[in-house]
C-alpha cells in the first residue's frame, strides 16, 4: 500500500481555500514541526516517520519505535527506510538483536539502504558478532564503491549525493576495521591458548595431514598425477583462500598475493589453520611438477610457497633456513623453465637469506647446496667463471664439514669436472675423486650410507648409471 499524495492547491478539480486576511490567495499548509506526546502522529505512513524522527531527535525511542511500526504496517513493510529507522531507535535503546533483524529486514526490501548496513553492523558488532558484521560491512561496501554502483539491485544509490556516499563508505569502513581487528585478537587469543599439537588436531587441520600424507604416498609410488590431487585437496581446506598456478588447473595456496595479505580478514575462531602442512602441500606439489619435467607450473607453486612461508616469518635461523632452501627450490625451477635472470635472482636471495647478507656465514650444508645450484645456473648462462668460484666455495663448504669421501664432496668435484675451462688432467683428476667416492666395490654398508649422504640419487639404480655415466664421460677423455 503506498501513502495517499494530496492534489496540488491550485488544480482545478478543487476550488481553492479562502482566507480570513484581506488578501486573497492560496492557503499554504507548514508541515507539523512537533507533536505532543499524546498525539499518535496522523494516520498515513509518511506523516508516522516524520513522527518517529521527531521523537528520536527528542530521545523518545519508544514513542520513535511505536509510530515506525504503526507505519510500516500501514506500508505493508514495503518501504526499507522504516526498518533502518526503527532499527536506529533499537541500537538507541541496546537491543541490537531487534535492530540487526530490523537492519536484515530493510536490506531484503532494498539492498543498497546505506542506514541498514551501518545499522545492522553497529547491532552486530555490539552483540560482539564480529564475523557477521565484517561481512555486512563488505557488502555495503562492494553496493557502494564506485564499480560496483551500475549493477546495484536498486536505483536508490544512484539517487544519494557524493556525499552521502563518502558518509556511508566511512563509516562502513570504520565497522570492518574494527570487526577484523577484533577477530584478529580473538584468533590471537585462542592460537596462544593452544599449543602446535592441539592446533594440529583440530578437525580441519587433521583432515589437512590426511590428504598431505596420502598425497607424499602416492608420490613414493610414481602417482604423481594423484598425488598432485591429494595436495589440491589439502589447500582447499585453507581458509586463507587458494589460486591458480598459471598453468594448470591445480589450486596452490597464494597467501601473498591473494586472501591472507596484511590486513586482510582472519578467519574466525573456529577456522585455526596449522599452515604447516600447507607449506608441505606446496612443496610436494611442486616436486611432483618437476619430476613431470613441467617446470613452470613447479615455479609458481614454489612461489606460493613462499609467499605463505614469508606470512609466519619469525627471526630464527631455522625460519631463515626453511624461506631459502624455498627460495633454492624456486631458483631451480626457474631454470628449469628458461628464466635463468630470475633463477639467479632467487638463488642469491636464499644465499642473503640464511647468512643474514653477511659472507661470512657460508659454512653451512645449506650454503654450499645454494652456491651449487648457483654455479648450475651460472654455467647454465654461459658465466663460466662465476660458475667455477660458486662451485669451489660450495665443495670448500662440503670438504670442511664431511671430509673428503662424502657423496656430497664427489657431487662437487663432478661439477667442477663438468666445467668447458677445466683443462683435460685437471678433469681426469676429478673425474677420479668422483669416483673413488661413489664406486663401493659393492660394500653394502658403505652403499647405504651413501645414498643417505645424497638425497638427489634416491637409488641404487640411480647410483649406478651415475656411476656409469661419469666412467663414459671419463673415457672420452682417454680417446
Amino acid at each position: 500500500m503506498t501513502a495517499s499524495v494530496a492534489p496540488p492547491l491550485a488544480s482545478s478539480s478543487v476550488p481553492a481555500v479562502s482566507s480570513s486576511s484581506s488578501s486573497a490567495g492560496p492557503c499554504v499548509v507548514k508541515k507539523k514541526e512537533y507533536w505532543s506526546s499524546d498525539e499518535s502522529g496522523g494516520s498515513d505512513a509518511e506523516t508516522l516517520r516524520e513522527a518517529g524522527n521527531f521523537f528520536f531527535k527528542k530521545k523518545r525511542f519508544e514513542k520513535a519505535i511505536s509510530h515506525f511500526t504503526k507505519a510500516i504496517e500501514l506500508d505493508d513493510g514495503h518501504n526499507s527506510k522504516l526498518y533502518s529507522n526503527r532499527a536506529m531507535c533499537f541500537n538507541a535503546r541496546e537491543e541490537y538483536r531487534k535492530a540487526a533483524d530490523d537492519a536484515r529486514l530493510a536490506l531484503t526490501v532494498d539492498a543498497s539502504n546505506g542506514k541498514a548496513y551501518y545499522q545492522g553492523c553497529k547491532a552486530l558488532f555490539s552483540m560482539r558478532e564480529f564475523a557477521d558484521c565484517q561481512t555486512l560491512a563488505q557488502k555495503g561496501l562492494a553496493v557502494f564503491s564506485d564499480d560496483q554502483t551500475a549493477g546495484a539491485s536498486t536505483s536508490s544509490v544512484t539517487q544519494i549525493t557524493p556525499a552521502e556516499r563518502a558518509s556511508v563508505i566511512k563509516l562502513l569502513t570504520e565497522h570492518l576495521q574494527k570487526a577484523q581487528s577484533k577477530l584478529k585478537a580473538q584468533l590471537q587469543d585462542t592460537v596462544d591458548a593452544l599449543d602446535k599439537e592441539d592446533i594440529a588436531k583440530l578437525p580441519q587441520n587433521a583432515e589437512k595431514r590426511k590428504f598431505v600424507a596420502e598425497g607424499r604416498r602416492l608420490y613414493s609410488t610414481g602417482d604423481l598425477t594423484g598425488a598432485i590431487s591429494e595436495f589440491e585437496q589439502a589447500l582447499r581446506l585453507n581458509p586463507f583462500g587458494a589460486t591458480k598456478t598459471s598453468a594448470s588447473s591445480n589450486p596452490a595456496a597464494s597467501s601473498s598475493s591473494e586472501r591472507s595479505r596484511p590486513g586482510q580478514p582472519l578467519v574466525e575462531e573456529n577456522l585455526i589453520m596449522d599452515l604447516r602442512p600447507d607449506l608441505e602441500a606446496h612443496e610436494w606439489m611442486a616436486k611432483s611438477f618437476m619430476r613431470m619435467r613441467r617446470p613452470k607450473e613447479a615455479y609458481d607453486v614454489f612461489k606460493a610457497q613462499l609467499a605463505l612461508r614469508l606470512k609466519i616469518e619469525d627471526q630464527t635461523q631455522k625460519c631463515r633456513d626453511e624461506i631459502a632452501e624455498i627460495y633454492s627450490n624456486l631458483g631451480i625451477a626457474a631454470k628449469q623453465s628458461g628464466n635463468l635472470p630470475e633463477a639467479v635472482e632467487a638463488l642469491k636471495n636464499a644465499l642473503n637469506t640464511t647468512t643474514k647478507g653477511n659472507e661470512q656465514s657460508l659454512s653451512t650444508p645449506l650454503c654450499a647446496q645454494i652456491l651449487q645450484n648457483l654455479g648450475q645456473i651460472y654455467r647454465a648462462s654461459g658465466e663460466m667463471e662465476s660458475a667455477r668460484d660458486a662451485y669451489q666455495r660450495s665443495l670448500e663448504i662440503y670438504l670442511r664439514l664431511h671430509g673428503s669421501s662424502h657423496g656430497c664432496v664427489a657431487l662437487g668435484h663432478l661439477c667442477l669436472a663438468r666445467l668447458p675451462s677445466i683443462t683435460v688432467a685437471t678433469r681426469k683428476d676429478l673425474y677420479d675423486k668422483v669416483l673413488g667416492i661413489l664406486d663401493t666395490k659393492e660394500d653394502k654398508k658403505r652403499l647405504a650410507t651413501l645414498l643417505q649422504e645424497l638425497p638427489e640419487v634416491p637409488s641404487v639404480e640411480r647410483l649406478a648409471a651415475l656411476i656409469k655415466q661419469i666412467q663414459a664421460e671419463k673415457a672420452k677423455l682417454q680417446v
